[in-house]
């Protein structure tokens, strides 16, 4: 009988240990990512500084560009960076006019119209900045190069906002989707209804 006691309390003591060292393991993982929580995101700033230099180490190691051409990128590029930021500023600004007035106890849809044009001239002048940008690099391009830019650019407008609003079947590439389809666009329609 004493045996049996005597196994009950290593029993009891095993289970209380790794109570306690449960608790302690999450303790310290939530510790360790509360306090580590900026150590691992960067600031918004930092963040397009780096994607910028991808873009421009990307471009430039897959179009093979000797110094020249380098140097006719970077000037290239930021005319391109400071047309785009000045238009995301301003759709910044509608952004907010257009959920302000959504959220208006009395929403005029008249100016909400107005807004969303506005917002959709200033997504055409982002395009045509992009397009200029293209046309920019095309001529600092070789023949060869050219056509690797292409097949960049190609790549970008295709499947530009797919994944966003249409999920993809598992085997289907993002420039499979079918926008535009009248059938698909249907279903679209009666989920957000």
């Amino acid at each position: 009988m004493e045996k049996l006691v005597n196994k009950n309390r290593i029993l009891i003591w095993a289970i209380v240990g790794l109570l306690a060292l449960n608790i302690a393991t999450i303790a310290t993982v939530i510790w360790q990512t509360k306090s580590n929580r900026n150590f691992f995101r960067p600031d918004r700033f930092e963040m397009r500084e780096r994607s910028g230099n991808f873009m421009k180490k990307l471009l430039t190691d897959k179009l093979h560009l000797d110094e020249k051409q380098s140097v006719g990128f970077d000037s290239t590029e930021k005319i391109f960076l400071e047309k785009n930021i000045a238009i995301f500023q301003k759709m910044k600004v509608l952004r907010e006019k257009m959920i302000e007035e959504l959220t208006n106890e009395n929403a005029d849809s008249t100016k909400l119209i107005q807004l969303t044009k506005d917002l959709g001239n200033l997504h055409i002048s982002l395009k045509m900045n992009t397009f200029g940008f293209y046309y920019s690099l095309k001529k600092i391009c070789k023949p060869e190069q050219q056509k690797e830019l292409s097949n960049f650019f190609r790549g970008m407008f295709i499947d530009e906002g797919v994944r966003n609003f249409r999920p993809l079947n598992r085997n289907q590439r993002p420039s499979e989707n079918k926008i535009g389809d009248k059938e698909t666009d249907r279903k679209d329609a009666e989920e957000f209804k």
